[in-house]
């Protein structure tokens, strides 16, 4: 059974600045290893979905709310030009707050 991590207390707002979360989850779960610990900024609220994560993992489904993040792609892979972002949509349990990017 993989961690699970209480929502965010508030919901997020375009433009707010965010960190993935870093966590070792052994089997299936819905964050990229190489976005995890990089800051990035909220671009959009998904609204909620189906917890894939739960049902990967054995328990019941209920839903949690995705948002859409902003990363610098020089953050993830150096080299990469300075402009260029990539967008993931994540639960909202994979984001913790942090000072701006």
């Amino acid at each position: 059974r993989g961690p699970r991590r209480a929502a965010m207390a508030e919901p997020l707002v375009p433009g707010c600045p965010v960190r993935l979360a870093r966590r070792d989850v052994p089997g299936h779960h819905r964050m990229p290893s190489y976005a995890m610990g990089h800051r990035g900024v909220v671009v959009h609220d998904c609204g909620p979905a189906e917890d894939a994560e739960a049902l990967a993992h054995g328990r019941a489904p209920g839903s949690r709310r995705v948002y859409r993040v902003r990363l610098r792609m020089a953050d993830l892979w150096p080299g990469a030009p300075p402009a260029d972002s990539l967008e993931l949509e994540v639960y909202d349990t994979w984001l913790e707050p942090c000072d701006a990017p």
